[in-house]
């Protein structure tokens, strides 16, 4: 039993008081309730809520479900080849149920579930398991339409969400794990399987996820400021591990993006994204500079005083965000490897993103963001965790959180 205790909770979780734990317990009683409420209501409002994209993805899982396969040529799929996405979770779902509604909503919650489960694996990874209710809440609930829209209402974002949260949790792992030559090995193999995985779909994982990272690891080594030999504990040997963990996990992942390119790609056939480079277009920046205020919550067009409430708490709530993601780059190393990281990790996120769409006219919309922003849930957490900052900054970030919230369900409910 203790066995079990200690692979399912973990040392942090179990050395918590008993005020802590009853505390643990009641935000993962408030986070079941909420989830709960998010599917009753999308369980009565899916007919009204299903467009041609959502009408499409469940076509193509009836089709994979009656050929029996994961992808399929008789599709034309959008903009890439969905190989690991919503299709492994609604396309079995059609051999077990006949009612279209009944699939989709199973479908949605057994998503929203691992996407729940993928943040727990993270918060574990880097030992903020105690603040695990707050990340699951911030997920699951709607701080801004944007995330409402590709996750909540139907995830079409969530695989790569999860696929972004369990590819550096397990690098995290494989890095702070000491001995278990066994246990290592699997970690980094199951790393690299889930990156390979992400790059059969195409070049977005490894952009927005696997370069990053990279990066992330690799930069610090070469800015003299930053002592890692001190920061982690008198030996650089860990910064090797996580080094290793993302040059692999870089590996496979393109190698699944040349296989796809050079193989799938010829087989298959979806419209692919059709970019050339170009010099630097401001406006196109400043789109997406505002699209993620836009995807922390900021709702354009109305002088209510609720809207200019909501609207402060959102860019608050991205002042806070790009505060602690500072602060974690400057000082987090000396607290956390796992913090000093998932920040250097996410500004990079934001930078290549930022600059791929500035140098591109690749299309774009406020939601592409989505797979970035949502990193402010764990990342905001760490730094609540490892930061020395009072209570009250602390109750603040989270209330921030709170009130944008409850804004953006008071403005679903009154449309």
């Amino acid at each position: 039993m203790d066995r079990l205790k200690r692979l399912f909770l973990g040392e942090e979780l179990l050395s918590l008081s008993k005020k802590q734990k009853i505390a643990w317990l009641l935000g993962i009683i408030l986070m079941i309730v909420c989830m709960v409420c998010l599917e009753l209501y999308l369980d009565r409002t899916l007919e009204s809520q299903t467009d041609s994209d959502v009408a499409s993805e469940l076509v193509l899982a009836r089709l994979l479900s009656e050929e029996g396969r994961i992808i399929t040529p008789n599709w034309y799929y959008s903009t890439e080849l969905r190989v690991v996405n919503t299709n492994l979770v609604f396309a079995p779902l059609f051999r077990i149920f006949q009612d279209w509604h009944t699939i989709k909503l199973v479908g949605i919650v057994i998503l929203h579930l691992i996407l729940i489960l993928s943040a727990y694996v993270l918060c574990r990874a880097a030992r903020i398991a105690s603040f695990f209710p707050a990340v699951g809440l911030m997920l699951i609930l709607p701080f801004s339409y944007d995330y409402y829209f590709v996750v909540l209402r139907f995830p079409y974002y969530v695989p790569h969400l999860v696929m972004t949260l369990l590819i550096f949790s397990l690098a995290v792992s494989f890095s702070e794990t000491q001995g278990h030559t066994w246990k290592r090995a699997l970690l980094l193999f199951f790393d690299a399987a889930l990156a390979f995985s992400s790059g059969l779909g195409g070049v977005r994982q490894l952009a927005i996820c696997l370069l990053p990272f990279f990066l992330a690891v690799l930069i610090p080594a070469l800015h003299k400021k930053v002592s890692l030999t001190d920061g982690f504990g008198g030996s650089g040997e860990r910064w090797n591990q996580y080094l290793l963990a993302a040059c692999v996990c870089l590996a496979a992942a393109g190698i699944g993006c040349v296989l796809n390119s050079a193989v799938l790609q010829k087989q298959y056939h979806f419209k692919a994204w059709e970019l050339s480079f170009t010099s630097l277009d401001t406006t196109r920046l400043y789109d997406v500079l505002y699209g993620f205020l836009k995807s922390f919550g900021y709702i354009e067009g109305k002088l209510e005083a609720r809207v200019l409430l909501h609207n402060a708490a959102a860019a608050l709530l991205l002042l806070s965000f790009l505060f602690i993601m500072i602060q974690g780059i400057r000082t987090g190393w000396k607290k956390s490897s796992a913090f000093f990281f998932f920040s250097t990790f996410t500004v990079l996120s934001i930078a290549i993103f930022a600059l791929l769409y500035a140098f591109t006219d690749m299309s774009y919309g406020s939601w592409y963001n989505v797979p970035i922003v949502f990193l402010a849930a764990p990342l905001i957490a760490m730094g609540l965790r490892y930061l020395d900052y009072s209570r009250g900054f602390k109750a603040a970030v989270l209330a921030l959180w709170c009130v944008l919230t409850v804004s953006t369900g008071f403005e679903f409910l009154n449309n």
